[in-house]
């Protein structure tokens, strides 16, 4: 395989694992709050509820940078004609989100980044979302003590898991492609607001 394929393959890959830009039941595509409707609260029993509410991101400039190194590790091993190409893309599909609101309604739950809401059933169900790129993946959530978002397809995927630490909320970010030598690890915090 040439330089030059292995380069695009590299960017159209990592391009898809950045998450989506709306996402919800029965393939809703919508991108803001307002496409998301819900019918009633979530259920007393929903382990999702405890995570209700707005948070604001707090992580300073220190985890902007343990990110970036984060990245720059993911890449380390690839080509030198590659990894620029690599690191890019991975910096343009791992902003770090100022806002995070997690709403929910009956038995659907969102989470809203900056905007850009991601919405599907709070029992696990995948649901086919559109992704930043107009790529569709696989999303579902898995609640338990912790908050678990799933993003994938057949090459890629991405994992956030949410824990509350009192009114703190830490983000864990995993971030997988067939084409990353290692895979991205980083976490990011945000406060109750």
């Amino acid at each position: 395989m040439s330089v030059a394929r292995a380069a695009l393959l590299i960017v159209v890959s990592l391009t898809l694992v950045s998450g989506c830009s709306g996402c919800g039941p029965k393939g809703l595509t919508g991108n803001s709050p307002g496409d998301i409707a819900f019918s009633a609260e979530l259920p007393e029993d929903s382990p999702a509820r405890r995570f209700l509410g707005t948070y604001r991101y707090a992580g300073g400039e220190a985890e902007k940078i343990a990110r970036d190194r984060a990245i720059d590790d993911a890449v380390s091993t690839m080509s030198i004609l590659i990894r620029g190409i690599a690191k890019d893309r991975l910096l343009e599909a791992n902003p770090i989100p100022g806002q995070l609101l997690f709403t929910g309604g009956g038995m659907t739950f969102a989470i809203v980044m900056d905007g850009r809401a991601y919405a599907a059933p709070t029992d696990g169900t995948k649901v086919k979302v559109n992704t930043i790129t107009g790529d569709i993946m696989d999303m579902h959530y898995t609640l338990g003590p912790d908050l678990e978002q799933f993003f994938r397809d057949s090459a890629k995927g991405r994992a956030n898991r949410f824990e509350l630490q009192g009114n703190k909320l830490v983000m864990h970010v995993r971030v997988f492609a067939d084409v990353l030598p290692k895979e991205l690890v980083y976490d990011l915090t945000f406060e109750r607001i």
